[in-house]
C-alpha cells in the first residue's frame, strides 16, 4: 500500500529574508498584466528520491513575497519553517526539517509570488516531491457548506487523519489537508490509498487545532476513502458554555447581568440580608442571555449576588442609591415609551407597544384613551404580555391611512417602587394597504415528520416570522414591507421549537436547514405565489 503525507500546513510565521535586492524596471510602456513565468526550478517540481536541502526556483523578472505566512500551505507539517530569500529572480527555500521517508510533500504558494513592478500574483503554484520512489496521486474531493445559511464557506481546512479517536481535531495535526474555495469546493491532492477521518475547521489562529471557541467545524461520522469526490459537509459553531461577561448596577434598584449567551438553568441567590435587600423579582430578556434583578431598597449600597448555572460564580458589587447625589444628575422615575410615533407607523397587523422602565404592580386600564382622527375608540385588548409586567399591547383593528393618538394620563401606572408614570401622549399613522406585498405558499412536504420550523427571513438571514410547519398546505404571508426575502425550513428533529447547532464530541449533527432555491422580492400592492415541494437531501 503507498502510503503518504499531504498536509497544508500554515508555518512561515517565522520566515527570515537572508536578502532581498529591489529592483525598479524602467516606467513608460503598456502595464503590465501578466503573472511572473517560472523558467526553472531545482530541483524539478514533482521530483522523487528527494533528499535536497535548498529548493530554488527560478523566474523571467524580479518577484516579491506578499504575506508568505498566511499564503503559503506546506504538508505534511513541518516543525520548522523554511527560511526563503529573494535574490534577483530566484527564491531560495532553505529546509530545515529531516524529511519522512515515502513521503509526498505539497508546497501551495496561494498568492504569494508577485511581480516586482506590478504585483501580478501567481496564483496556487504548487510544489511537490517525495522523499520515497513515486508521488501520491489519490485524492478526495467535496464541498462545504454554512449549515445555517445554506451557503458556501471559503478559505476552510479540510482535515484528513489516520488514526481514531475523539481527540482528534482538539490535538492531532492532519496527515493531509486542503482549503476550500470561494464556491466552497475542495480537493486534498496527493494522498496515498486508505481511508481517513475526514473534518473541516474555519479557525481564527491558524494552528490546525480545533481549540478556540469561536472556530467552526464540520465533520463526518465515518471515515472516507481515498477516491472520494461527493463529500458534503456542514460547517457549524457549537454554543459555547455559558459564561458571565459584565454584572453591574444599572440603577437603584436594577442590576443587569449578562452573559455569553443563554443559559436555561440560570438561577440566584442572594447571601446575607435578602430581607433587607427588598428583592422583588428577576426578568430575562427574550434571548435569555441577559437578566435584570429587581430590588426594592433602593437605597442598599452593596449586594453580594451567587449566580448558578452551568457554572457557578460570585460577585459583590456596588451599587446605586437613590440619595442626593444620584438625584443631582438623575431623576429615579417611571419612564413609558411608545413604540410608534409620526416616523414609526404602526403596522396594520401588529399591535401598539408600550414599554415601561420598571415592572408594574398595578395599571388603571379604562384610563388609557385611544383616537381614531379625533374620534375616541374603544381598544380591542389592551395587556402586559411579559411576566414583569413592561411591555403593554394596545390592539386596535387599525384602518389603513389613518390618524391615531394615544393618550394615557398621569398616575395611570404604579411600579414596584410605588413611583407612577406621568402622561404619555403620542400620534402615529398607520400605512396605505397597498404599501404591503403577500405571499401565498403552497408548500409540499415530502420525506421528513411534521414537526418543522418554517422561516420567512430578511436579507439579513434574521427571521420576520416563524410558525410550525405540518406537512403539505397552503399558507399566506401578509402584510409584509417591500423588500428581499427568503423562506428557509428548519427540520426540528427533538420538537423543542427552536434550531439547535451541532455538538462534536455528542456526535450531534446541527439541525438540517432547507432554503427555498430563490430569492423572494416584494414589492408594494403585490402578491407573490410560490410553491415549494420541499425535500431535504439525504443524510440530512
Amino acid at each position: 500500500m503507498r502510503k503518504s503525507v499531504c498536509a497544508v500546513f500554515l508555518l512561515f510565521s517565522g520566515l527570515a529574508f537572508w536578502g532581498c535586492a529591489n529592483q525598479v524596471s524602467p516606467g513608460g510602456g503598456p502595464k503590465d498584466s501578466k503573472a511572473p513565468v517560472i523558467k526553472s526550478m531545482q530541483p524539478e517540481n514533482q521530483s522523487v528520491h528527494f533528499h535536497a536541502k535548498e529548493i530554488n526556483i527560478t523566474f523571467d523578472e524580479y518577484i516579491q513575497l506578499k504575506d508568505l505566512p498566511a499564503q503559503l500551505v506546506v504538508s505534511p507539517p513541518l516543525a520548522h519553517p523554511p527560511e526563503s530569500r529573494i535574490h534577483k529572480k530566484t527564491l531560495t527555500l532553505k529546509l530545515e526539517d529531516t524529511l519522512k521517508a515515502n513521503t509526498t510533500y505539497t508546497m501551495n504558494f496561494g498568492k504569494a509570488l508577485e511581480d516586482l513592478t506590478e504585483g501580478n500574483p501567481l496564483v496556487n503554484f504548487t510544489y511537490v516531491f517525495s522523499t520515497g520512489d513515486f508521488l501520491d496521486t489519490l485524492y478526495v474531493a467535496g464541498k462545504v457548506m454554512n449549515a445555517t445559511e445554506e451557503k458556501p464557506e471559503k478559505d476552510v481546512k479540510v482535515l484528513l487523519y489516520r488514526e481514531e479517536g475523539d481527540s482528534l481535531p482538539y490535538k492531532s495535526l492532519p496527515l493531509f489537508f486542503g482549503m476550500s474555495n470561494e464556491n466552497g469546493g475542495f480537493r486534498v491532492n496527493n494522498i496515498s490509498e486508505g481511508d481517513y477521518k475526514l473534518f473541516a475547521l474555519k479557525e481564527t489562529n491558524n494552528n490546525y487545532l480545533y481549540d478556540s471557541p469561536d472556530e467552526s467545524i464540520a465533520f463526518l461520522p465515518g471515515t472516507v476513502h481515498s477516491g472520494d469526490l461527493s463529500i458534503h459537509l456542514e460547517l457549524f459553531r457549537e454554543l459555547s458554555k455559558a459564561q458571565l461577561q459584565r454584572i453591574y448596577s444599572a440603577e437603584p434598584g436594577k442590576v443587569v447581568v449578562a452573559m455569553s449567551r443563554a443559559d436555561s438553568a440560570m438561577t440566584f441567590d442572594f447571601p446575607g440580608d435578602t430581607t433587607g435587600l427588598g428583592f422583588d423579582r428577576v426578568t430575562f430578556s427574550p434571548s435569555r442571555d441577559t437578566a435584570v434583578i429587581w430590588y426594592r431598597n433602593v437605597m442598599r449600597d452593596s449586594m453580594t449576588v451567587v449566580l448558578n448555572g452551568t457554572r457557578k460564580d460570585t460577585s459583590t458589587l456596588r451599587l446605586m442609591k437613590n440619595d442626593e447625589r444620584f438625584a443631582r444628575r438623575n431623576k429615579f422615575g417611571l419612564n413609558l415609551v411608545a413604540g410608534a410615533s409620526d416616523q414609526a407607523p404602526v403596522a396594520l397587523n401588529l399591535p401598539l407597544t408600550i414599554m415601561c422602565s420598571h415592572p408594574i404592580v398595578s395599571f388603571e386600564r379604562d384610563s388609557l384613551q385611544l383616537f381614531e382622527d379625533s374620534v375616541a375608540v374603544k381598544p380591542k385588548d389592551i395587556s402586559f404580555t411579559d411576566e414583569a409586567r413592561q411591555n403593554l399591547e394596545v390592539r386596535y383593528a387599525w384602518k389603513e391611512n389613518k390618524k391615531y393618538k394615544l393618550v394615557l394620563p398621569a398616575r395611570s401606572m404604579t411600579d414596584i417602587y410605588g413611583l407612577k408614570n406621568d402622561s404619555l401622549k403620542t400620534e402615529f399613522r398607520t400605512r396605505n394597504i397597498t404599501d404591503y406585498g403577500s405571499i401565498v405558499v403552497k408548500f409540499k412536504a415530502n420525506n421528513f415528520p411534521a414537526e418543522n420550523i418554517f422561516q420567512l427571513v430578511n436579507e439579513a438571514n434574521v427571521p420576520v416570522l416563524q410558525f410550525t410547519c405540518r406537512r403539505d398546505t397552503v399558507f399566506t404571508l401578509s402584510y409584509l414591507i417591500p423588500g428581499t426575502y427568503r423562506m428557509r425550513l428548519v427540520h426540528d428533529k427533538n420538537k423543542n421549537g427552536k434550531e439547535d447547532t451541532g455538538n462534536y464530541l455528542q456526535r450531534r449533527q446541527p439541525e438540517p436547514v432547507l432554503y427555498y432555491p430563490e430569492k423572494i422580492t416584494i414589492r408594494a400592492n403585490w402578491d407573490v405565489e410560490a410553491t415549494w415541494n420541499a425535500v431535504f437531501s439525504e443524510g440530512k
